[in-house]
């Protein structure tokens, strides 16, 4: 069983969404210049590392588990 080429486009469809949702959200809250208001800093304060160091590890998560159930499914053809 092969993954389609359209399955593979509407993930990284996906993930470029969400890439460019938080580009917007993080831009919003520089231009208002108010310390603590991006989730950088929000981070920052509470686990002491940088908020770049967390959205790897969590995208790091995500995709070896999406890949993990492509492998199962696949029956480890992939």
């Amino acid at each position: 069983m092969t993954i389609q080429h359209w399955l593979w486009g509407l993930w990284a469809g996906g993930i470029l969404l969400i890439a460019v949702w938080f580009g917007i959200m993080e831009g919003i809250a520089k231009a208002n210049a108010e310390s603590g208001d991006t989730l950088s800093e929000a981070i920052w304060d509470h686990s002491h590392l940088p908020a770049v160091v967390v959205f790897l590890l969590v995208f790091l998560v995500m995709g070896l588990t999406f890949w993990f159930g492509i492998h199962i499914v696949t029956k480890g053809k992939i």
